[in-house]
């Protein structure tokens, strides 16, 4: 039976996805705690650990490498196109020299290509969609299927909004009030109190330890939202702020195409929108309040999108 592959990578979590070409039963998932990013780990690394999760996967389906037709990867870290052009040749061949035939066909996207993908769904053929998880960026597609972009730019230069965005603003509030530049937060007795640190000192060393920084700093965004819920002003602004980062890669997109209305739909993934409701509410209402869109759920999920994507990859 012939079947297509899908994966979401992200810069914390991976999910592969593999279902039969002609049909939607019987789809395998399985989501790994593994970052997908080639930026962080770079391309052999990414591509031998995607190969072995998808073999993991086939093994366990008994599926032969022969019966797959198709793969699309959409990935966090790839919109420069040396390291997408490189990650793809390495996959190529780990994929012929594993028992893959040689014309399955690849293709390698962002990660946030496919969120859009799935989330449209069959419903539209417009809309825009913001990602805010370990980082942040935007997506755009209007009715002449133009792509519009905004953000992705990494933790040194973009990233607002984002988990990662968020726990560095509590980070330097913390060291604010350390100093008596800043008001006052519980933030700080809950990140010291979750790392098992006695003082704020202690912070620089243990930060400067992490070999992944910024998926170690964006994993203490939820005691931001528990201060927030407990009506810490501080924690309050930081989401208030995020939520407005957000707002303004939509307006950014809107401002690429004037086919964008205040009907648009507009579509969240990721961790900062889906786990907890503060900043996607205020979201909606800044959404509302600039006449930028009409927030919908998503009708799929990213990796569905990716396998959407494969299949359609059949017909080329």
């Amino acid at each position: 039976m012939p079947y297509v592959i899908g994966v979401d990578g992200g810069g914390t979590k991976t999910t592969v996805m593999i279902a039969p070409l002609d049909h939607d039963d019987h789809m395998i998932q399985q989501t790994y705690r593994q970052s997908s990013n080639p930026l962080i780990s770079g391309e052999n690394e990414i591509a031998y650990m995607l190969l072995a999760k998808i073999k993991m996967i086939l093994n366990h389906e008994t599926i032969h490498p022969t019966e797959i037709k198709s793969i699309c990867l959409g990935l966090a870290g790839v919109q420069s196109t040396s390291i997408r052009k490189n990650l793809h040749e390495i996959m190529f061949c780990l994929l012929l020299q594993n028992g893959f035939l040689e014309n399955v066909k690849i293709n390698l996207v962002t990660d946030l290509e496919i969120a859009l993908k799935g989330s449209l769904g069959s419903r539209h053929k417009e809309g825009i969609m913001v990602i805010s998880g370990t980082g942040s960026n935007a997506i755009g597609i209007d009715h002449n299927k133009n792509i519009y972009r905004c953000g992705g730019w990494g933790e040194y230069l973009g990233d607002e909004g984002s988990g990662y965005f968020i726990s560095r603003q509590a980070l330097m509030s913390v060291m604010r009030a350390h100093d008596g530049r800043g008001h006052s937060t519980v933030l700080k007795d809950r990140i010291l109190g979750k790392l098992n640190l006695q003082q704020v000192d202690d912070l620089i060393l243990l930060i400067q330890r992490q070999r992944n920084k910024k998926k170690f700093l964006a994993s203490l965004s939820p005691l931001v939202f528990d201060a927030a819920e407990e009506g810490d002003v501080i924690a309050n602004q930081i989401l208030s702020e995020a939520a407005l980062e957000l707002t303004n890669h939509v307006k950014a997109i809107h401002s690429q195409s004037p086919s964008f209305s205040k009907q648009t739909p507009i579509f969240t993934a990721g961790s900062i929108f889906n786990k907890r409701e503060k900043v996607l509410n205020e979201f909606n209402h800044l959404l509302s309040m600039n006449e930028l869109g009409v927030y919908e759920p998503s009708e799929g999920e990213p990796v569905h999108g990716a396998i959407q994507w494969a299949k359609e990859m059949i017909s080329l």
